[in-house]
């Protein structure tokens, strides 16, 4: 949901999700999804479940992780 420090969003994760929701809908959205991983907020498929998302598919796929966090746009953590 970008609800990290470094993302501005003027809603609580949950709003911000039911705002998304609603404004997909009414711009005539067939159909709206989400992917996550486990890298997410361990309340985030419940909050998704909450909202009327429906599991869909599960898949297993692992990949290594960068000993540094990789920011979600170029210099958005400043170096200590």
């Amino acid at each position: 949901m970008g609800s990290s420090p470094q993302v501005l969003c003027p809603f609580p994760p949950a709003s911000s999700l039911s705002v998304g929701v609603e404004k997909a809908w009414a711009m005539g959205a067939k159909r709206v999804w989400v992917h996550t991983c486990s890298l997410d907020s361990g309340h985030a498929l419940a909050n998704y479940q909450a909202r009327g998302f429906q599991l869909y598919k599960e898949e297993i796929h692992q990949q290594e992780l960068p000993d540094k966090v990789i920011g979600p746009w170029t210099g958005a953590y400043k170096e200590e």
